[in-house]
């Protein structure tokens, strides 16, 4: 059948077409680009999908109400281009504008994409890969490179890399994707109904969450978007709006609930009344600390150390006693502390640990796991040596635990998280990886394990560790299994123990 053709140029709110150039009507994949003000990053934005590897794309820029000159670099950037359309919905908020995108959208599968992010060349060509060749598939994430305002990468997230890991993260409450780095089965999402307003800010999770009722869920194994961190000051408002929709989600989603009860959770906007009917009984403020602790780590990942204070209070405000608002905000204290010192910004580390030490001793609360984390925070200044042996580990395992061995990149890289044991005056000089296949390098970075220290007691001290280990190719499956060992200043030498350890093969 011969491809059909329409004009594209500029679009009204009522999707009709401007005259322009020429270009296909049925595309195999509409971006949806929601914008408003976002003149510094928006060129960029587009951008990046236009040079996409991927060609057969249209991109549906939506205005959301912008009053800087936002709709003219849209407006500049569809005149060479035909696949370009800019929309203009008012000022709707975001659950309404990705559906009129959406409703406008030609393509079988739908792209999110911010107007502040960069995706990857290869983002469409991967996930329209993985999609043609798995009809079942609803909806494909991705890994993230994290980036500050000034494009500079500061950190990476891999997501849940298979459907039942998916459902896992769905299960706990949490995201198993990132949104603007997804994209969708049209058919799926017209089936689930679309985003919902009543869900605005979390209207992701939502979607996630129904979208699992229809088919399987993925994330590509290689990285697909920077997502781009910004100040958290200036939304504290909208943070407290997003927190109250996340649980209005969970809440309207889990089938679990009688019917009246999850359609009561419409009418609720108070975001302490959402979580404690949501969490179960006694762990409201657990899962309150938990599920917000990346707002805390991701603004100081970013560099913002400044606006983790008025962070902090925000989210622990949510709760209505004291003692667990004082509950919430140690532990997101520590997500700032551990974030500073992955970054390697030792002097704001400790200055986040002085303010959780100081809200403990207000809240006269027992203070075994600030001693603890104290320690930890010294430590992790020293530095460990890594190195890569095929040599067998010794025998002896009380060097502390392997955690997680996470394959990525086709099997050419391995991030391995655990903790070491420090159970006497010794200190650890060097961890050594011992795997087989090809030659391999790794580097070594100290973090915070509080939930180790909390579990051992502050006079038992353990040092959290994540490595990097590269492959120069793929080892084969027989030789996936990294194994680790320690060596302490005191000549001593012992095995990590593999303690819950999560080998992952990527499929060939």
């Amino acid at each position: 059948m011969a491809a059909a053709t329409r004009r594209a140029g500029c679009v009204s709110s009522a999707g009709q077409p401007d005259a322009g150039p020429a270009v296909a009507a049925e595309p195999a994949v509409s971006v949806i680009l929601p914008f408003r003000n976002a003149r510094r990053f928006l060129p960029a934005a587009l951008e990046s999908i236009a040079t996409q590897d991927f060609r057969d794309i249209e991109i549906i820029a939506i205005d959301d109400g912008s009053d800087d000159d936002s709709a003219a670099i849209v407006r500049a950037a569809a005149a060479p281009d035909p696949r370009v359309r800019l929309i203009d919905s008012g000022r709707r908020g975001l659950p309404e504008t990705l559906n009129e995108g959406c409703r406008l959208a030609r393509g079988r599968y739908l792209a999110r994409m911010d107007a502040d992010d960069i995706a990857l060349p290869s983002r469409l060509a991967r996930q329209v890969a993985a999609l043609d060749a798995s009809p079942d598939l609803v909806v494909v994430g991705g890994a993230v490179d994290l980036i500050d305002e000034q494009d500079r990468t500061v950190g990476e997230i891999w997501y849940a890399g298979s459907d039942a890991a998916a459902r896992s993260v769905l299960a706990k409450g949490g995201t198993p994707f990132c949104h603007p780095a997804a994209t969708i089965r049209r058919s799926a999402f017209d089936a689930a109904g679309g985003y919902r307003a009543q869900c605005q800010l979390a209207e992701d999770l939502d979607l996630w969450l129904r979208l699992a009722g229809t088919g399987t869920l993925l994330n590509v194994d290689a990285k697909v978007l920077q997502y781009r961190l910004h100040p958290a000051s200036a939304s504290y408002d909208r943070i407290r709006i997003q927190i109250a929709s996340r649980y209005r989600a969970l809440l309207l989603n889990d089938t679990g609930r009688p019917d009246d009860e999850r359609r009561r959770a419409l009418d609720v906007s108070d975001a302490w009344t959402l979580i404690h009917s949501w969490a179960s009984p006694g762990s409201a403020a657990n899962h309150l600390a938990a599920s917000t602790s990346w707002y805390v780590e991701g603004a100081v990942t970013a560099g913002y150390d400044d606006t983790v204070g008025a962070l902090i209070r925000t989210i622990a405000g949510l709760a209505p006693s004291s003692e667990d608002q004082a509950s919430i905000a140690w532990v997101l204290w520590q997500g700032a502390t551990v974030a500073a010192i992955a970054a390697g910004r030792h002097h704001a580390a400790a200055a986040h640990l002085a303010r959780g030490e100081a809200l403990l001793r207000e809240a006269g609360l027992i203070d075994e796991e600030r001693s603890a984390l104290e320690s930890l925070t010294a430590l992790t200044r020293s530095n460990l040596k890594c190195e890569v042996t095929t040599t067998p580990p010794p025998q002896a395992r009380d060097g502390g635990y392997l955690d997680v061995v996470q394959w990525l990149d086709g099997g050419r890289r391995a991030l391995l998280t655990g903790w070491i044991a420090r159970p006497s005056s010794a200190t650890e000089s060097s961890l050594r990886l011992h795997a087989g296949g090809s030659p391999a390098t790794a580097t070594v970075r100290r973090v915070l394990r509080p939930d180790v220290a909390q579990a051992m007691g502050g006079g038992y001290l353990a040092s959290g560790f994540l490595a990097d280990l590269r492959f120069d190719e793929p080892p084969s499956t027989e030789d996936a299994a990294v194994q680790a060992s320690v060596s302490y200043d005191d000549g001593r030498v012992a095995r990590l123990e593999d303690a819950n350890v999560l080998v992952q093969r990527p499929e060939s």
